[in-house]
């Protein structure tokens, strides 16, 4: 897949980097037919924050087919409490292990 994609630099979006990461694609069908997104900034940056929600939709999509409900529930909440005074590194890495 590598090998197909290209990226190339845009001048209108240089300009604004690094305050603003702007982007957009284009898709080259086999049929001739292209695919084109409209221009748009990065989903993460501080004037464009993802909502917790789509975090945690997409959480659910990548951990559920291999952990289960619970295991992910558990490493979602012990995720959460990370930066409680009362969690350690060392717990969170066994519960990721086990």
């Amino acid at each position: 897949m590598c090998r197909r994609v290209s990226l190339v630099e845009h001048d209108d979006y240089n300009a604004v980097f690094p305050a603003e990461r702007w982007a957009h694609v284009t898709i080259d069908l086999k049929d001739g037919r292209q695919l084109k997104s409209e221009p748009h900034t990065a989903v993460g940056d501080p004037d464009n924050p993802i909502p917790e929600s789509r975090l945690e939709a997409k959480y659910a999509a990548l951990t559920l087919p291999v952990w289960g409900e619970s295991k992910a529930q558990q490493v979602m909440d012990a995720t959460r409490r990370l930066l409680e005074p009362t969690s350690t590194l060392a717990g969170y890495l066994a519960l990721l292990r086990d």
